[in-house]
């Protein structure tokens, strides 16, 4: 797994040398982003109550903030072209359903460049033939407090 803090600076020096070294440099940051970065804080955001479910919420909003500020106005993450940092975070959407009902917040009011982004990905048939509806997410999501000892919201 690529460690950003060990790696990243040494992949951002090749990626100033080439095009395809940064793409490859942020699919592989997208890949431990949305692997390490967004998993504790989202099922925590979903899977807890109190002061814990709070801290994850506060520090998934300011990885939701980091994302927005990384797309800026591209059309994709990559610029104008969908690539695999889109299929990579794409593949976490089918949780903000539960992320937003549970974490009492609306990413669409918070994040409107993000709010975007996923309506062109969605676009795509490949995209939306590829993702779990968001509802039956959220009906796991409520199984899942349960057993968790979170309770039903």
């Amino acid at each position: 797994m690529l460690d950003i803090g060990k790696e990243g600076s040494l992949l951002w020096h090749f990626a100033a040398k080439s095009d395809r070294t940064r793409k490859l440099a942020a699919s592989r940051q997208s890949l431990y982003l949305t692997n390490s970065t967004f998993y504790d804080p989202s099922w925590k955001v979903w899977g807890t109550r109190g002061e814990e479910q709070v801290t994850a919420k506060k520090e998934l909003l300011e990885h939701f903030k980091t994302l927005e500020t990384e797309l800026g106005d591209k059309t994709y993450y990559g610029g104008d072209v969908f690539g695999f940092v889109d299929i990579a975070l794409m593949g976490y959407y089918s949780w903000f359903k539960a992320i937003e009902k549970f974490g009492e917040f609306s990413i669409e009011a918070e994040f409107p460049k993000l709010t975007q982004w996923t309506k062109r990905c969605l676009e795509r048939e490949s995209v939306v033939m590829s993702i779990a509806d968001s509802d039956k997410i959220v009906e796991y999501a409520y199984v899942l407090r349960r057993k968790l000892g979170a309770g039903a919201k």
